[in-house]
């Protein structure tokens, strides 16, 4: 009987380290996880949240309709909401993205960034609270904005 106990103990401390490796694991898959989470929080969607609450630095995604532009590359903008795929509503929220030679512009051109057009925004924060931009796409065509 002493024998059969002696012997249980081995495989009941595999258990316990197998069970423990596990949890760990688990933790660490879990940690990662919520540090990309966080990361991602700096990151909004054109849904009209708020864009005072950004830090310098963060990446925010939204969508503007031009109410300004230069050739030199910095356009003012209202934020729009998102209603539908192809509708979207104004807000009282107003940005300035500035954009290089460098910046992707997909689904038109530097010359579509005319007041009226419609445009998905990627950009960094600035310390002056203004944009810089990663990526415009010309959404003009594409979407409507909902009239007042």
């Amino acid at each position: 009987m002493a024998e059969a106990s002696e012997t249980l103990r081995p495989r009941r401390l595999a258990w316990i380290t197998v069970i423990a490796i596990a949890v760990l694991l688990l933790a660490l898959v879990l940690w990662k996880a919520g540090a990309a989470a966080r990361k991602m929080s700096s990151v909004i969607a054109s849904d009209g949240q708020e864009l005072s609450h950004f830090h310098v630095g963060d990446t925010a995604k939204f969508v503007v309709e031009v109410s300004d532009s230069s050739k030199t590359g910095t356009l003012t903008g209202i934020i729009l909401t998102k209603k539908t795929d192809e509708l979207y509503s104004r807000t009282s929220d107003h940005a300035t993205v500035h954009w290089q030679n460098q910046t992707k512009i997909v689904m038109g051109k530097s010359d579509d960034l005319h007041p009226g057009a419609v445009v998905h925004v990627t950009a960094s924060i600035l310390q002056d609270h203004t944009f810089v931009a990663q990526q415009l796409v010309i959404l003009t065509g594409f979407v409507k904005v909902q009239p007042q």
